[in-house]
């Protein structure tokens, strides 16, 4: 994806991302739970107490979630320090404690510090240049606040740093090549800031590491190849940036690497064949880019692949039948490219296959009855190809949430089936050529939610079991042949209603025009079924329909007849 076009989309993604990203670190947060750290009971060094008094001034102590004693018994009961037998102060865990304000200089003084743990709170201003003389520090853990600037010159006193993790803050300037310098670093987290320049080589020289995040900043230039290096490496993330360039082959020959993710550049090339060479790969996000070629049929020869995303590039081909043979693969997503040919028979041996998005390609034929194969399928988009006939394949996944078909020319009912999924919460079947009645796809369905069917040949009633649907919010049903709707006021969370294109009279409509805070759209209807009565002196068309506010107009090769009701 060009760059303007990701910057455009920025916040958006960053703000995904981000949520991603909380949720991939859980077990970062339940390894450094909130505690209150004992110490041996002693009198305290003076100048670290005092420290720590002016940071409890200078962050809002007085509405932090712990105090936990602060300012009131000793220090060695104070809620999250640590002392040694000296009464110097080692540890400083004052994470998600509802700390506000800016991070007090003094906290420099505070000598045999080990670890300084200020995360998740609502810190802002410059990180202090006075850290710098924390040369003890191994952890330096900052990230989700709100600090600015840039990461000052003077941490490059830090050389015994383990865990340096700033991100999701609003830092800026170059990422340092000081940090290379490192070289007990294991853990570098700088995404979701706003630095800007280039990934520096320096990097490289970072052998303890074992994670890397660089992603969701304003990075420019290419992916160095000196980054493979890195034989210690478990994670690199490096998306979301405004890299370019082709992806180093020499990426392939990491050992570790488990998660690689380079999504949202604009990456241009083919997907190196040598990313297939990667024994430890689980992750591979290739998505937004404006990457070309074809899809490696070497996939498989990633023994422990589970995630594939390659959305939003040019990619061209056929899907390999070699994909259904990649036999961990959980999450599978080439939507947005360029695929043609048809769903390979082996798709359906992806026995643990959760989800998979193939939309908007030009992929096309009928479905492969293998797809009845994939019990645990969550979600499948295969919205915007040239998709037809049945969608019987489709009967057996009953663990599916979101199935979403729209834009193609399937035919044939609606399988009833589709009204046997429990957990089923978004069903889109629009745009295509389904036939027959609804009656099988509401009833007792507390998961369903969002439902669109227009712009197919649908007939009949909604059933009147719609009405037991009781979380749905979205009901698109327009342009089809549909004749009969009961009153839906018993869907209180209902908010977007279209039943236009349809054959319904005011005795449909009446009952429903203040559903959806009165944002049903309703009009125009289709013709209704008229009767002809002949006479010798005339014909006679009459119209039979309820409701009690009835106003028809009569139209005579389109012009009103004024007299006629």
């Amino acid at each position: 994806m060009p760059a303007a076009a990701q910057s455009a989309g920025g916040e958006k993604v960053r703000s995904l991302r981000l949520e991603q990203i909380r949720h991939d670190r859980n077990a970062e947060r339940r390894t450094h739970t909130r505690l209150q750290a004992r110490s041996v009971r002693g009198a305290a060094n003076a100048r670290d107490s005092l420290a720590l008094v002016e940071l409890y001034h200078a962050a809002g102590g007085s509405s932090w979630t712990n105090r936990g004693q602060w300012l009131v018994g000793p220090v060695a009961d104070w809620f999250g320090v640590t002392l040694n037998n000296q009464g110097y102060v080692t540890q400083l865990n004052l994470r998600d404690n509802g700390l506000s304000g800016m991070i007090p200089v003094e906290l420099g003084v505070l000598s045999e510090l080990t670890e300084l743990n200020l995360a998740l709170n609502d810190l802002h201003g410059p990180i202090p240049n006075a850290l710098g003389r924390l040369v003890h520090l191994r952890t330096l853990s900052l990230w989700e606040n709100d600090l600015t600037g840039v990461i000052p010159d003077s941490l490059e006193q830090l050389t015994l740093l383990v865990d340096l993790l700033l991100y999701a803050n609003a830092l800026e300037g170059p990422v340092p090549a000081f940090l290379g310098g490192f070289t007990h670093l294991e853990r570098l987290w700088l995404d979701f800031n706003q630095f800007t320049g280039t990934i520096p080589t320096a990097l490289a020289d970072l052998a303890s590491l074992t994670e890397l995040f660089l992603d969701a900043n304003h990075l420019t230039g290419t992916v160095p190849p000196e980054l493979a290096n890195l034989t210690n490496l478990l994670s690199l993330y490096l998306g979301h940036n405004d890299i370019g360039g082709e992806i180093p082959p020499a990426l392939g020959i990491m050992p570790e690497l488990n998660n690689l993710s380079l999504e949202g550049n604009a990456h241009t090339g083919a997907i190196p064949v040598a990313l297939t060479r990667m024994p430890g790969l689980t992750k591979l996000l290739l998505s937004d880019n404006d990457l070309t070629g074809e899809i490696p049929p070497e996939f498989p020869n990633v023994p422990f692949l589970t995630t594939l995303h390659v959305a939003n590039n040019n990619l061209t081909g056929t899907l390999p039948e070699s994909i259904g043979f990649v036999r961990f693969l959980r999450d599978l997503r080439l939507n947005g490219n360029q695929l043609t040919g048809t769903i390979p028979e082996s798709m359906g041996r992806l026995a643990g296959l959760r989800h998979l998005d193939l939309s908007d390609n030009q992929l096309g034929g009928e479905l492969p009855a293998s797809l009845s194969s994939l019990q645990y399928l969550e979600r499948l988009n295969l919205s915007g190809n040239q998709f037809t006939g049945s969608v019987e394949p489709l009967h057996g996944m009953f663990r599916l949430r979101a199935l979403r078909l729209r834009g193609n020319m399937f035919s044939g009912v609606v399988p009833q089936a589709f009204g046997l999924m429990p957990a089923l919460s978004d069903l889109d079947l629009g745009q295509n050529a389904f036939t027959g009645d609804l009656g099988a796809l509401f009833g007792r369905r507390t998961a369903l939610k969002r439902v669109w069917l227009d712009q197919n040949q649908l007939s009949g009633a909604v059933p009147p079991t719609i009405t037991l649907t009781l979380g749905l919010d979205t009901l698109v049903i327009n342009d089809n042949q549909v004749e009969d709707l009961p009153d839906l006021r018993g869907l209180v969370v209902l908010d977007t209603v279209s039943v236009s294109g349809n054959r319904l009279t005011f005795e449909d409509l009446e009952p429903n025009t203040g559903i959806a805070g009165g944002a049903i759209v309703y009009a125009p209807q289709d013709t209704v079924v008229t009767t002809l009565t002949r006479s010798a002196r005339a014909y006679k068309f009459s119209v039979t329909v309820g409701g009690s506010e009835n106003q028809y107009q009569w139209y005579r090769n389109n012009t009103p007849m004024s007299e006629e009701t």
